[in-house]
C-alpha cells in the first residue's frame, strides 16, 4: 500500500511539474520572438531560468510522466518543451549552460529507441 501511495504521489508531482512548465514555457514563447533589440540575450537567459528546475526534475519526471494518465497534459508539455528547444537553438546569444540543458532535455524526452531515434523535429 505504501508503494502505491508513493507512486500516486510521484504521478501527482509529475502532473504539477508538467502543468507549471507548460504554462511557463508558453508564456516565454509568447514574448520571445526574434532577439529583442532592447535586451539582447534576455530571452535565452530567461529560458535557462525556466529550464534549470525542469532539467533537475527530468529523471524523476521522465520515469512517471507516461504513467500519469493525463495524455493531454503530457502532449501540451512536450509540445511547449519542443517549441522552446527549437526557438532556443535559433538564438545567437545563448548563455554557456543553456546548450547543455537543451541537449539533456532533448535526449531525455525526444530521443527514442531504434528505429525511431531523435523525434524532436516531428514536434
Amino acid at each position: 500500500l505504501q508503494l502505491v501511495d508513493a507512486f500516486a504521489s510521484l504521478r501527482a508531482d509529475a502532473l504539477k511539474i508538467m502543468r507549471d512548465a507548460t504554462l511557463s514555457l508558453n508564456e516565454w514563447l509568447a514574448v520571445s520572438g526574434p532577439e529583442e533589440a532592447s535586451a539582447p540575450g534576455a530571452a535565452p537567459r530567461k529560458l535557462l531560468e525556466l529550464l534549470k528546475p525542469l532539467d533537475a526534475a527530468a529523471p524523476r519526471l521522465h520515469c512517471c510522466y507516461r504513467l500519469s494518465g493525463a495524455a493531454d497534459v503530457r502532449v501540451r508539455f512536450l509540445f511547449a518543451l519542443a517549441a522552446a528547444i527549437s526557438v532556443a537553438r535559433g538564438s545567437t546569444s545563448m548563455p554557456p549552460p543553456l546548450p547543455g540543458v537543451l541537449e539533456r532535455l532533448r535526449s531525455r524526452f525526444f530521443v527514442l529507441r531504434a528505429p525511431y531515434g531523435d523525434i524532436l523535429s516531428c514536434w
